[in-house]
């Protein structure tokens, strides 16, 4: 069930404001569980959108820290994927 309404609210958010698309998303999902309250409860919605914004804001650092280390320290080599045209 979780991963259907996951795939539900991503679709159901497509048209949200992109700035707000990822809060908007988390909080259908949660709606939509709710209504299986006694299969799926874990959190109430406040914690559960708290802990969701701060796996997300810690996903974001992290990728920017392996982006500019990559950059950075890791030499092109001969099995990295070269983009032409932006095909790949």
């Amino acid at each position: 069930m979780r991963y259907y309404f996951a795939i539900q609210s991503y679709f159901d958010t497509q048209k949200a404001p992109i700035k707000t698309r990822y809060k908007t998303r988390i909080s259908h999902w949660f709606n939509l569980t709710e209504n299986h309250h006694m299969q799926l409860y874990e959190l109430d919605k406040k914690d559960y959108l708290k802990n969701k914004n701060m796996e997300h804001l810690d996903q974001i650092r992290l990728q920017k820290e392996i982006n500019e280390n990559e950059s950075i320290t890791r030499p092109v080599t001969s099995t990295d994927c070269v983009v032409v045209d932006d095909v790949y």
